[in-house]
C-alpha cells in the first residue's frame, strides 16, 4: 500500500487511494433463493424483506410495563456552565466532528450555545437515555 501511494509528505495522494478504494459497488449481481436465482434489485430486497419479516416477531406495546425512573434518573441534568467549560477545552485546530462543526466556531460561540445545548440535553437526550437504562432490565430475543 506504501509503494502504491509514493508517500512524499502530501496527504492528497493517501486521500485519493483511499477515496477510489472506498468507491467500490456493493450491487448484488445474483442471490440463491432455495431453487431460484434473483437477479433485479427489486426481487432480491423483497426476499431479505421477506426473510427479515418472518426472523422476528412484533410485540404488543400495550402490555409493556411502565417504570417509575428513580431517584438517580431524576438528578441527572446538564448546566450551562459543565457545557462552556467542555467547549472551552476543544482544540481550535483540529477538524470537525460527525455534526462537520469545527472547534473553532464552537469555541467561539461558547457562550450563545451553551444554554441551549444544554436545554437540548437535558429535556431530550437525558430523558431518552434514561429510557434506555430503563429498557436495560428486560432482554429482547427472537423467537423461532
Amino acid at each position: 500500500m506504501a509503494s502504491e501511494l509514493n508517500f512524499s509528505g502530501d496527504s492528497k495522494p493517501f486521500w485519493n487511494y483511499e477515496e477510489c478504494k472506498r468507491n467500490g459497488t456493493n450491487n448484488l449481481v445474483s442471490l440463491n433463493v432455495g431453487a431460484e436465482i434473483l437477479t433485479d434489485d427489486s426481487s432480491i430486497a423483497s426476499s431479505f424483506n421477506s426473510y427479515f419479516s418472518s426472523a422476528f416477531t412484533t410485540e404488543d406495546l400495550a402490555d409493556m410495563p411502565s417504570l417509575k425512573p428513580t431517584v438517580c434518573e431524576k438528578l441527572i441534568s446538564c448546566t450551562s456552565g459543565e457545557v462552556m467549560r467542555h467547549f472551552k477545552s476543544l482544540k481550535p485546530n483540529k477538524s470537525p466532528g460527525p455534526d462537520c462543526i469545527p472547534p473553532v466556531i464552537l469555541r467561539s460561540c461558547t457562550s450563545g450555545l451553551a444554554p441551549s445545548i444544554s436545554y437540548v440535553v437535558n429535556k431530550l437526550i437525558f430523558p431518552v437515555w434514561a429510557f434506555a437504562r430503563r429498557l436495560e432490565v428486560s432482554r429482547c430475543c427472537s423467537t423461532p
